[in-house]
């Protein structure tokens, strides 16, 4: 059986209202493909963006899991793991290196006066990788993959995100 193929996401820098987000798709060490699409900063489709942007790539059907940096893209757009599962037929995780904050978060959307029903209670694992801890939050089922990686395609993701928004990647580190 092959690894399985992995999408990580991240966003580029928030310049103005529309942010562009960058997936990077690979198995193994071998990266295979770069899509991207924009969303609304602190708005509410980066979930049927990413949709979409899966359904019409080259890739569609054949992802296995989907890694995100944190749950929400382009400031407040938050991603809805639940709805992406379904319609992609993908195990998603949000993978961030400082514990995330649901009570946080819910209180930002709020203050901003954004909808907070998109907003879903996920189950958090704490992983350790070489030299850092990250921890994961997804739905039900915990599937063990290379996290490693999957945290290397989501800072490559990162660096092209915002190569593209800024014209040159900042920091390599989520």
């Amino acid at each position: 059986m092959k690894d399985p193929r992995i999408l990580a996401i991240d966003d580029g820098t928030l310049l103005n209202d529309k942010v562009i987000v960058v997936g990077v798709i690979g198995r193994s060490s071998v990266i295979e493909g770069i899509i991207s699409f924009y969303i609304t900063k602190d708005g509410v489709d980066s979930t049927d963006n990413l949709i979409s942007s899966i359904k019409r790539s080259r890739f569609n059907g054949e992802i296995n899991f989907l890694v995100s940096n944190g749950i929400a893209l382009g400031g407040l757009n938050i991603l809805r793991p639940s709805l992406i599962e379904n319609k992609i037929g993908v195990k998603f995780y949000a993978m961030t290196r400082s514990k995330p904050r649901y009570d946080a978060l819910l209180s930002a959307m709020e203050r901003k006066g954004l909808q907070t029903t998109y907003l879903e209670r996920l189950n958090l694992k704490e992983v350790e990788l070489k030299n850092k801890k990250v921890y994961i939050q997804y739905l039900d089922q915990f599937i063990n993959i290379d996290f490693e990686l999957a945290f290397s395609y989501v800072r490559l993701a990162h660096m092209i995100a915002t190569a593209v928004s800024r014209g040159e990647s900042t920091r390599g580190s989520i």
